[in-house]
């Protein structure tokens, strides 16, 4: 099964890309509008940052387990599931009007992305490995993202378009195709688990968490993504806000920005699968995170709505970078029989650190203004590399074998 285009293998592959992509769609729909709708309606940012915050909250205490239901039960049934779930919290959010609605709708949300995070890569991978196909991976997966954003790029266009109608018109079609999507993940293909054989869910869990804990492996790439989501956290947060307060951008055109973003993930994909041949896999991610540092920097010193845009969309280049090439490398140090339990156990670590940071960055932005926001993305920025470079000297020659 070497030919990556031999049957069944370039199936999934097809499969794989175009079900990422739907997601991408709807995650695009909800970016698009989530903030202008709450915003409109009232809310401060506080309480904004309040709303994502219980959302990555609920996330994190679900998401672990999610994890283990998702090795004991199937992955890509969990995904199916999941993506049905997330339907109806994003039609409670499209309906809400008041916090306590938002709020509901936050932890129904969660509960749909807990279960859906990590299971389609995990099981994407592991039929990656089935058709001995791990060796490709750095070849495969930088295309088909590059593919997901153009998925991404026209949801933007069309949410551009629904905006001007109604905020709720993108978040209503995003609805419609979760459910689709999730229908579609339980109805195709093969499935594939942990070893979970004659073990209840109980010991299961217990296991897994066991051998999660131990590994320190899993201990400071938590401690990474961490640090590096700070930086994330706060662009998220401040970006739409700070070109339309700051600069007196419309509003309608914050859909139009998305698509200039997603071509710059596009790139960032690009780029990144040129990285494929180098000796060191991390070098992509030192690279991707030196892009950054200046983007940021670049955003610090601009004074104006053009040279905004440019930095944050070369800061957008440097995030798709990033976040590829560790998909790449992570996987390496993941046991296959617990691979959507340590997903979801560092999504989970990563989410309840989030709740924390989220909180913060509303409270700090509010208090201290943007310009103090992107100051704090840079040192958090560089403090990751660090610990990116302390991974690499204790366990990057620490890998598991690809079965």
């Amino acid at each position: 099964m070497k030919d990556l285009f031999g049957k069944p293998f370039f199936k999934i592959i097809i499969f794989y890309t175009v079900m990422a992509g739907g997601f991408q769609v709807i995650d695009q729909f909800y970016g698009a509008t989530y903030l202008l709708k709450m915003s409109e309606q009232g809310l401060s940012l506080f309480n904004i940052s309040l709303i994502l915050g219980i959302l990555d909250l609920a996330n994190a205490i679900v998401d672990y387990p999610s994890g283990v239901i998702s090795d004991y039960i199937g992955r890509k049934k969990t995904a199916g599931i999941a993506l049905i779930i997330y339907s109806a919290g994003l039609l409670v959010f499209a309906l809400a009007d008041n916090l306590a609605a938002y709020i509901v709708s936050s932890v129904i949300m969660a509960v749909g992305l807990a279960l859906y995070s990590g299971s389609p890569v995990a099981w994407f991978y592991d039929i990656m490995v089935k058709y001995d196909m791990v060796s490709k991976r750095g070849e495969i997966m930088p295309k088909m993202t590059m593919v997901v954003k153009g998925f991404a790029i026209a949801a933007n266009g069309i949410s551009f378009v629904l905006v001007l109608y109604s905020v709720k018109w993108p978040l209503f079609c995003g609805v419609l195709l979760s459910f689709i999507i999730g229908v579609l993940y339980l109805c195709n293909f093969e499935d594939n688990k942990g070893k979970t054989e004659g073990m209840s869910f109980g010991k299961t869990l217990l296991l897994f968490s066991g051998k999660f804990l131990k590994d320190g492996r899993m201990r400071m790439i938590v401690i990474y993504d961490g640090i590096s989501y700070v930086a994330t956290a706060f662009f998220i947060l401040e970006w739409q806000l700070y070109l339309v307060n700051e600069f007196g951008l419309q509003k309608n055109y914050i859909g139009l920005i998305l698509i200039l973003f997603m071509f710059c993930m596009m790139i960032g994909g690009y780029i990144s699968s040129k990285f494929v041949g180098l000796k060191d896999v991390f070098s992509g991610t030192y690279i991707g995170k030196a892009v950054m540092a200046v983007s940021l920097a670049m955003i610090f010193f601009s004074h104006n709505l053009i040279l905004s845009l440019i930095s944050m969309s070369i800061f957008e280049i440097s995030l798709s970078i990033c976040s590829i090439t560790e998909s790449i490398w992570v996987n390496d140090y993941i046991e296959a029989d617990n691979r959507a339990s340590f997903y979801s156990a560092m999504s989970a670590s990563l989410k309840l650190f989030g709740f924390i940071i989220i909180l913060l960055a509303g409270h700090v932005v509010d208090r201290y203004g943007y310009i103090f926001g992107w100051k704090v993305c840079f040192v958090a920025n560089f403090v990751s590399v660090l610990a990116l470079m302390f991974f690499v000297k204790r366990y990057g020659k620490n890998k598991v074998e690809a079965r």
